[in-house]
Formats: structure tokens, sequence, C-alpha cells
């Protein structure tokens, strides 16, 4: 199998990313581009149960300039030098994410995991584990960093 693209699934809003240093390991070893990808949810877990689509806030349809800076930064911090773009998407991230490996011909998606458990993952599920289950590629989920005891 040749990694031509890969798709580096971020969350703008986590300070700490131990998926880009995967798939920045991964572009090194394979002369890969990278798709940097964050997407916003479309609405709240709950919203589904006690919202209805006309409450949804402005800034979730019209992405906002904070937003695009801050991919701006993460790819002039992190990719620097790199053959890497990134790219904004709104709705449920883990559908997002699919098609956009479809769309764009990834050959490997990177991305970490929250390690949500109890109810919140049986009731709304892990978007990494929808990724790996519907992805068109292979995918590679990294662990957040545990604080040391």
């Amino acid at each position: 199998m040749e990694v031509k693209k890969i798709l580096c699934a971020v969350d703008l809003e986590d300070t700490i990313a131990p998926s880009v240093e995967y798939a920045k390991m991964m572009a090194s070893m394979t002369g890969a581009s990278i798709l940097v990808a964050y997407v916003i949810p479309a609405h709240t877990p709950y919203e589904d149960v006690y919202l209805s689509v006309n409450n949804q806030p402005n800034e979730v349809n019209n992405p906002n300039e904070t937003i695009q800076k801050s991919m701006n930064a993460l790819l002039a911090e992190q990719f620097a030098g790199m053959d890497a773009t990134g790219v904004i998407l709104v709705g449920r991230p883990s559908e997002e994410l699919v098609k956009l490996a479809e769309e764009k011909g990834a050959n490997l998606i990177v991305m970490g995991t929250h390690g949500r458990a109890g109810f919140d993952r049986l009731l709304f599920g892990s978007v990494a584990h929808e990724v790996v289950r519907a992805a068109p590629c292979p995918v590679m989920t990294v662990r957040p960093l545990m604080p040391k005891k």
C-alpha cells in the first residue's frame, strides 16, 4: 500500500494534539501530503432531544474568522515546510471525515480519541469508532496523552 494523502483530523480547541505528530511522522516517512480537517458539529449531542433546528447558533452555520485563524495558526506552527492544507467542515464529524476521505482520496486517516466512557459513550458513541467502521481507508487512532502518576 502506498500512502500519498493523509487526512489528519484535529480539534482546534485542543492545545495538545498527539495525532498531529503521528500524521507528520507518517508524511515524512512516505512523502504524503496532509489534509488537516476540523469539523464543527452542526449541533450539540443534546440538541436533537431538546432544541429545534431553528435554535442553531449562526457561528455553526457560518464559521467565523476565529476558527479560520486557528486553522491557519495550526498549519503555520505544526506543518511549516510540509505539503499540508487545512479544511473546515460543518456537520456530523464522523460522517464529514469519511466523506472527505472518500472525496479527496485519502490513503490514511490519523485522528485522536478522547477516551469518552460510560453513559456518554453509550448514548453518543465515539467519532473515532464511527470513522474506523465507515472509512474507505485505514485509520490510525491516537490516544490522548495521559498525565504521569
